[in-house]
């Protein structure tokens, strides 16, 4: 069970006596085998505020992920699962450059923060009075008790994180059953321009309105669908992708879609999660130069390796079995083995140990398939 914070708690823990307990408290180590003696340690420090100064010393340890400067932020649990990653809400923020922006299910901040650094004014609100406790600490920003679906400012431009979760932690995957649900805000926020974070693996048919639908990702993992409207709206859809490090980059459904099937060429290409998910692919191939090798299929093919894209160059391919793959496999001296899968009914943990790899050899190998064929191709290690 996750400590349940009250207001006083975090009227404590924004104090100079609770910044003090925290700061005792944080040098613990809190792992697995030193957590009953340093709960010990704890009580013994802070009495009777260690509950929520121990909470906030994990929650700050595991925000680490998704924030910056940790060590400055209150959080409760479910709102830290929630939160944007920084980088993330960053690249969303910037659609709301020189707009003054409410954000109605501001919860502790995270986006908040984000948006306060790019728009012209900003304000947020949330009904539950921790969490906005907690905002006030994080952010600076003016802040509001109100329910989103009542909206008390006018013509801002309008930021939405609806719940997703139920009361026992399970995902709700449909529009209707967010909190607030999509049709309300529809209703709440008519002519206004939105924007309303959700999960990636929603149904877009069930939007009550016209605009565009951004899947991000981030370092390789499809973090959030942004929904757009109004002013905001471009394209129908849009993938981003988000690298740290390197430069961010994004197609749409209005770039050209001419991309062939076509036979295997010397490079495989599995396009990022948020093309997949966004309906893409045939944008993205057609950017590279790349085909399909099954129209129902991502993976990409093309005879020169793309700048910037982990590639996969193709060593041999055939008709996929286990004991062909295992023959192949033990016949280049392969130990160390990714392996891809889509289309096919096969799960890579369940394989890996069937394949008895062996070898100094590293590789990747991609199962899919063609047609009706199931095929492998082995490649080197991507790249």
């Amino acid at each position: 069970m996750t400590y349940g914070f009250t207001p006083a708690d975090v009227r404590f823990l924004r104090s100079a006596a609770g910044a003090a307990a925290v700061a005792a408290v944080g040098g613990l180590p809190l792992t697995p085998a030193s957590y009953l003696a340093d709960v010990a340690t704890a009580r013994r420090l802070v009495g009777e505020a260690a509950g929520p100064v121990l909470e906030t010393v994990l929650l700050r340890r595991r925000a680490a992920a998704k924030v910056d400067d940790p060590d400055r932020w209150l959080f409760t649990d479910t709102a830290l699962q929630q939160a944007t990653a920084m980088p993330v809400a960053r690249h969303r923020a910037r659609r709301f450059t020189g707009r003054d922006v409410h954000d109605v299910t501001c919860s502790v901040g995270v986006d908040l923060a984000a948006l306060a650094a790019t728009a012209d004014r900003c304000v947020g609100s949330d009904l539950d009075e921790v969490r906005l406790a907690m905002a006030a600490h994080n952010t600076g920003v003016p802040l509001l008790r109100a329910d989103a679906c009542h909206p008390v400012t006018r013509a801002t431009a309008v930021f939405v994180d609806p719940a997703r979760r139920d009361a026992a932690g399970r995902r709700r995957w449909r529009a209707s059953d967010f909190v607030p649900p999509l049709d309300a805000l529809a209703d709440a926020y008519p002519g206004r321009d939105l924007a309303v974070k959700c999960a990636p693996g929603m149904d877009f048919a069930e939007l009550p309105w016209t605009g565009e639908v951004e899947l991000v990702s981030l370092d390789g993992q499809v973090r959030e669908a942004c929904l757009w409207t109004g002013a905001f709206a471009g394209p129908a859809r849009r993938a981003t992708v988000l690298r740290t490090g390197r430069p961010e980059w994004t197609v749409t459904s209005d770039d050209g879609d001419d991309c062939p099937v076509r036979e295997v060429g010397e490079w495989l290409v599995d396009p990022d999660g948020a093309v997949v998910r966004a309906g893409l692919v045939r944008q993205y191939a057609a950017r590279l130069g790349f085909g399909q090798l099954d129209e129902r299929i991502a993976y990409l093919t093309g005879d020169a390796r793309p700048d910037g894209v982990r590639a996969f160059r193709v060593l041999e391919h055939g008709h996929y079995t286990e004991k062909a793959l295992r023959q192949t496999l033990r016949r280049r001296g392969v130990g160390r083995l990714e392996i891809l899968v889509r289309g096919l009914d096969v799960d890579p943990n369940t394989l890996r140990p069937r394949l008895k790899l062996a070898g100094a050899e590293s590789a990747t190998v991609v199962l899919t398939r063609v047609g009706r064929t199931p095929t492998a191709y082995v490649c080197a290690a991507g790249q």
